[in-house]
């Protein structure tokens, strides 16, 4: 008996991973048809852009259509197909691409002394004059 019950549970739950998989198919393959404006059957870069321009998230925030591209294109092939808009947006490797983009200050730029280092990090914008905005940030 416990192996019939032990059978059932593996089967059912192959069944449902057969039946998820080929929902998240018929998603992806419908997304597709609307952000692909040319047909050629995958997405590029302006396509991407220009279907994400002017949305927002859940949460209101605008969506940037260049990282969802950039954590879609798991090949990093330029294209997005219809197997890579199954999977998750890789958020690990946008976040590391924005990471190697920003401008890394060298130590001997920054001051040695006590003052002149709270100073150079209050100031945000790099102007060399802290704003009072600034400083409230700081603090």
């Amino acid at each position: 008996m416990r192996f019939l019950k032990g059978t059932y549970l593996v089967l059912s739950l192959a069944t449902f991973s057969v039946v998820n998989a080929q929902d998240s198919k018929a998603k992806a393959e419908k997304k597709m048809k609307w952000i692909d404006t040319d047909g050629n059957h995958y997405i590029n870069k302006e396509e991407m852009l220009a279907f994400y321009k002017g949305k927002t998230n859940k949460k209101g925030k605008v969506q940037d259509g260049e990282e969802i591209f950039i954590g879609l294109d798991h090949n990093n092939d330029g294209k997005i197909t219809v197997e890579e808009l199954q999977q998750k947006v890789n958020w690990k490797k946008v976040n590391g691409l924005k990471n190697k983009t920003k401008v890394v200050k060298k130590k001997t730029d920054i001051p040695t002394d006590k003052v002149a280092k709270k100073l150079y990090w209050m100031d945000v914008n790099k102007d060399n004059f802290v704003s009072l905005d600034e400083m409230k940030a700081f603090f």
